[in-house]
């Protein structure tokens, strides 16, 4: 969806101060985005990154899907200090879907990096099932779930390659 003046302005008087605007998810088919709602001490490198990879390689695809975007909240919460319900929201104006679903805060905590790629997978799945067939056909829904499998595998041969490294570095 293309930005009104006002919203490009206040985005570049964003990026101006620092903070870094995705100038080419704009002009994107589609965009798999992850905002998680967290609470101190749960890690969301690994989210982050898998929505990113995720978007990348459907893009490579050249395939466009029947949604513009999906944001996904994935919820990782201390209950003690933050409770919330999954919640799905059709934007019907973006042609887009909010979906926020919880992760186990003392799983997510006690999780390595595997641990967590599989929670975070997990979530991205149960959210992407949650949207309606009419919305998401069984197509793009397949594409979705293959193309994010295939990003966490990605992710996890960097992250065994980097471990390897710095037990090389260790060694050494």
């Amino acid at each position: 969806m293309p930005l009104t003046a006002r919203e490009r302005q206040m985005l570049e008087r964003a990026e101006s101060s620092g903070a870094t605007v995705n100038w080419a998810a704009l002009d994107r088919k589609f965009n798999l985005t992850c905002s998680p709602i967290t609470t101190h001490g749960a890690s969301i490198n690994i989210v982050l990154e898998l929505a990113e990879l995720t978007t990348r390689l459907i893009e490579k695809t050249g395939k466009s899907l029947t949604l513009s975007g999906i944001v996904l909240f994935p919820t990782i919460c201390d209950p003690a200090i933050y409770t919330r319900s999954d919640r799905l929201t059709h934007k019907r104006k973006d042609n887009a879907y909010f979906v926020a679903r919880r992760i186990d805060f003392k799983v997510w905590k006690r999780a390595r990096h595997r641990k967590r790629l599989a929670l975070a997978i997990e979530n991205f799945e149960s959210s992407l099932a949650w949207i309606p067939e009419r919305h998401l056909p069984a197509d793009d829904h397949a594409l979705l779930v293959a193309t994010l499998r295939k990003a966490a595998a990605r992710i996890n041969l960097r992250h065994m390659a980097a471990a390897r490294r710095r037990a090389a570095a260790r060694a050494a």
